[in-house]
């Protein structure tokens, strides 16, 4: 504590993987969680293309819609299976569902519990079996920023998945900056940092 009653509440020690970052995501065991500070799918997919090209990947999206994000898929020329849990929210099942029918794109409901989830990946494994399954976002269900019992839900729920061959990457939107005191660094096994940073390019003369 220091003198103006301030105490250390965490220590986050961070190391640059940038350069191995193709190993990482290839040699963690089953679960990972990415903090990032990016609401673009462009920079965010960056990111997934780093997991090597043979691997199948289910993109589950509880963010964005399948058709905010589609030109953006077909220019990376990446073979994702998207799973859109916002289109039926937004235009309804009726309208949504048959949008949703193609090798690559499939309608579901938003989850609104670990519980839910967690059948939904069932159900993704039993149709598809993939490699990765990347879910966007866990700041849907938890904030780091704050002590919550939710986080008991969370280690149950990682409980399970690691119960599973393939591997889970949960992109955690950080939001504005703000102190994330209660990442899990122990229930899964490796926790990255994503930041973008932008700026106005400075030309000299």
């Amino acid at each position: 504590m220091n003198g103006e009653g301030e105490e250390i509440i965490s220590a986050n020690i961070w190391q640059e993987v940038s350069l191995r970052i193709e190993d990482v995501l290839e040699q963690f065991p089953h679960t990972l969680i990415l903090v990032h500070n990016s609401a673009e799918f462009d920079e965010l997919l960056f990111f997934i293309k780093k997991i090597l090209w043979t691997k199948q990947i289910v993109y589950l999206s509880m963010t964005k819609t399948y058709f905010s994000i589609k030109q953006s898929l077909q220019k990376s020329k990446r073979k994702i299976v998207i799973i859109d849990c916002v289109s039926i929210g937004v235009f309804g099942e009726k309208r949504a569902s048959p949008m949703g029918i193609s090798d690559n794109h499939i309608t579901e409901r938003t989850p609104a519990t670990f519980g839910e989830l967690l059948a939904l990946i069932y159900k993704i494994k039993n149709s598809s079996n993939p490699d990765y399954i990347i879910i966007d976002s866990l700041s849907l269900f938890l904030d780091f920023a704050v002590a919550s019992r939710k986080m008991e839900e969370f280690i149950s729920f990682i409980n399970e998945l690691n119960k599973f061959s393939m591997k889970f990457i949960f992109l955690y939107d950080s939001g504005v900056p703000r102190t994330t005191i209660n990442l899990p660094v122990f229930e899964v096994d490796m926790v990255l940092k994503l930041e973008i940073l932008r700026d106005k390019m400075k030309w000299l003369d």
